[in-house]
């Protein structure tokens, strides 16, 4: 539990403050309230922004996990017969960043593009954005199962198979992109 009490306190902070802010706007009236004031549209749209940038940081984790675990890209670089130790271990020095940051950015991603979609009503008649948001909502839940200590081991190494799926990260790109397409954005 010590090892993942600053995840916890940080997912708790963002969440509770986005609730805090969803509240605020639903008591000023909700979406004609957003609709009214152009600044609250602009932060959506910033925010949509940001949510694609740590998108972009998740999945650099995976990349660099695929690039820094796996045999077969440094066995291609042997017969160049170049010194690659000092970038195999830059990469690595940088997969133990992203590794301790993975839970900050998936969590900033996830609030991000909600946050977006709900500033800038985006998901109200759109199925496709509505999909995007189940999906940033599966990755969350799962991987918040394998953070917490008390989770049962057999229900973290299931989490962990719907949680690290590279194909849910193509089908929220492909969704989101197709989804704007109907927004006209």
């Amino acid at each position: 539990m010590r090892k993942h009490i600053l995840k916890i306190i940080f997912i708790l902070l963002v969440t509770l403050s986005s609730l805090a802010y969803v509240i605020f706007i639903q008591l000023k009236g909700g979406v004609s309230y957003i609709e009214s004031e152009s600044n609250l549209s602009e932060l959506g749209e910033f925010l949509g922004s940001l949510g694609y940038f740590f998108l972009i940081l998740v999945y650099t984790r995976t990349a660099l996990k695929l690039i820094v675990v796996k045999k077969y890209f440094w066995q291609k670089l042997e017969p160049l017969e170049i010194d690659y130790s000092q970038l195999k271990s830059f990469l690595e020095k940088l997969l133990y960043f992203f590794n301790k940051a993975h839970a900050y950015f998936g969590t900033l991603t996830i609030v991000a593009i909600f946050m977006h979609c709900y500033l800038t009503s985006s998901f109200l008649d759109n199925l496709l954005l509505r999909l995007v948001l189940v999906l940033l909502a599966w990755q969350g839940i799962f991987g918040a199962f394998m953070q917490f200590k008390y989770t049962p081991a057999s229900l973290k190494r299931k989490s962990y198979l719907f949680h690290a799926q590279l194909i849910t990260g193509l089908l929220i790109l492909i969704l989101a992109g197709f989804g704007h397409l109907l927004m006209g954005d």
